[in-house]
């Protein structure tokens, strides 16, 4: 959107700019038999005007003298952009009309012929003027539509913490229903020994008692047979490495890593010739200029910041000199999307170097890549 808004703006300048050209066609032919044409251009009405009526001269200064000056403004205007690209539009929009109205009235700008015999024709400038400010028209209407203007970012649906963690511990552990009849202890039923070969192919006899076994003696414990009269001791749980512990607000600590870092406001001073990065790729980076030096922007390897990954960046995006005898900055756009004073939708102009003052902060593109120059 905001290629086809710069290619339309630039285009509809060039157009206008055009149109200055016509200036020296012929807007008028006066043809006689046995005679040569004699051609009267737009040039020729303004220096060797002879009207001898008021009415010729407000034709010349609504139809060639006026709509010359707005296709000059709205030319440079248009291709040098930026927040004044709907005035490019009325202007053209105005140079179109004017030009119409040179096409029904500009016969009253007609020298008076010398004898019955003389032909006045329109030349081929008068076409030319309504083709080109026709379309510089046409493209000024598309401009009040289709402008470079700072894309939003969409707000960022926050997850609730609770539910989140809510579900995390849920996955963790299995809790069982007890109205579940599926989920009922199995009672304890006797097991009967098994044969086991190896311990002389003879069963128990269900007669004899069970003896109880004694505790062994076992070595390392210092020949000791452990008191049944003292309590057992609990034994306090291990953390053994490879066990799971305890859910922890995992969501919470992702967001807080998640947010973009802020930089510390700026402090008023004495200007010191650096770009500082606030955010993007070069966030926290501090990039130092020497006198009257120029830093190129892009996505392009020949640029001196280089951009990767940001589709917003044009490939050569724009040029950054420190102008140390102004103390100013010289912002030179020459992108498709646009750079923007940060807090402001309206683009830059461009094709143009402007001034800006140290503190400025810029978004490049979009909010993706934010700078500040001190």
């Amino acid at each position: 959107m905001n290629r086809a808004a710069k290619t339309i703006r630039v285009l509809g300048g060039l157009c206008m700019i055009v149109s200055l050209f016509f200036v020296i066609a012929p807007l008028t032919i006066i043809r006689q038999e046995n005679y040569s044409d004699q051609n009267y251009t737009a040039w020729k009405y303004i220096t060797q005007y002879a009207g001898d009526s008021k009415k010729q001269l407000i034709i010349l200064g609504i139809c060639i003298l006026l709509p010359m000056l707005l296709a000059l403004v709205g030319g440079v205007i248009g291709i040098v952009g930026g927040i004044r690209q709907n005035l490019s539009g009325i202007l053209a929009i105005l140079v179109c009309a004017c030009y119409i109205l040179l096409a029904v009235k500009g016969s009253i700008l007609w020298p008076k012929a010398k004898n019955d015999a003389q032909e006045f024709l329109n030349g081929w400038a008068l076409y030319a003027y309504l083709a080109s400010s026709g379309i510089a028209a046409a493209l000024g209407v598309a401009g009040f539509f289709v402008k470079p203007r700072l894309q939003k970012k969409k707000d960022l649906v926050i997850p609730d913490v609770e539910e989140i963690r809510k579900e995390q511990i849920e996955s963790k552990y299995t809790f069982l229903d007890e109205a579940d009849p599926s989920n009922q202890p199995v009672s304890d039923q006797p097991v009967m020994p098994q044969n086991i070969p190896g311990d002389n192919g003879m069963m128990p006899d269900a007669n004899i008692p069970a003896q109880p076994i004694m505790p062994q003696n076992i070595p390392g414990d210092n020949g000791m047979m452990p008191d049944a009269n003292i309590p057992a001791q609990p034994i306090a749980p291990q953390n053994i490495p490879g066990t799971v512990a305890e859910p922890q607000d995992m969501v919470t600590e992702a967001l807080i890593e998640e947010e973009e870092p802020v930089a510390a406001p700026y402090q008023p001073g004495v200007p010191r010739g650096v770009l500082v990065g606030i955010r993007g790729m070069y966030a926290g980076a501090e990039i130092p200029f020497r006198a009257e030096e120029s830093i190129r922007l892009g996505r392009d390897a020949s640029n001196d910041l280089v951009f990767t990954d940001a589709p917003r960046v044009s490939r050569h995006h724009c040029m950054i000199t420190w102008h140390e005898s102004k103390q100013q900055y010289g912002f030179l756009d020459r992108s498709s999307n646009g750079s923007f004073i940060h807090g402001q939708a309206d683009c830059l102009p461009q094709n143009i170097e402007i001034m800006l003052q140290p503190g400025t902060v810029i978004d490049i593109g979009d909010e993706d890549n934010e700078f500040r120059l001190e």
